[in-house]
């Protein structure tokens, strides 16, 4: 059964969304060439649409009183979204999931990595949540 963890982090202060997601993406495909045999089977990532974006023009509810790099939240504040990008990462199983964390816990590897993310995020803030039960509702599904 497969194993799968959410990861929220966050950028740097001086770096803008654009820079944050551009330097996570090569972070993602760094950390796929150095974890093989071990690399998740996926890693899906995420980032919010900001106010400033052209679909929060076309949003449901005003966010012009935001500030420009906030989160376009529909429903509560942008405070509420303090990530800047949020990523699953899938593993074959458990035993694959623990391997890879293995890996990145005080080895070379792992401080190669560490290393690379504090250049555009704050690795103190980011949290990692394991997966447990999924639910599923499909439109036209009895």
């Amino acid at each position: 059964m497969t194993y799968r963890c959410l990861i929220f982090v966050f950028r740097k202060e001086d770096t803008s969304p654009t820079q944050f997601r551009d330097s996570w993406e090569a972070h993602v495909r760094m950390l796929f060439g150095l974890t093989k045999p071990l690399t998740p089977l996926e890693c899906t990532r995420h980032y919010p649409a900001r106010a400033s974006s052209d679909i929060a023009q076309r949003a449901p509810a005003p966010v012009s009183k935001y500030d420009a790099t906030a989160p376009l939240v529909l429903l509560g504040n942008p405070e509420d979204v303090p990530w800047d990008g949020m990523a699953e990462f899938t593993f074959r199983d458990e035993l694959h999931f623990q391997q890879f964390y293995a890996l990145l816990d005080g080895t070379e590897v792992g401080e190669r990595i560490a290393d690379n993310e504090a250049e555009f995020s704050e690795p103190s803030k980011m949290r990692l949540v394991v997966i447990g039960e999924t639910a599923v509702t499909k439109n036209g599904g009895d």
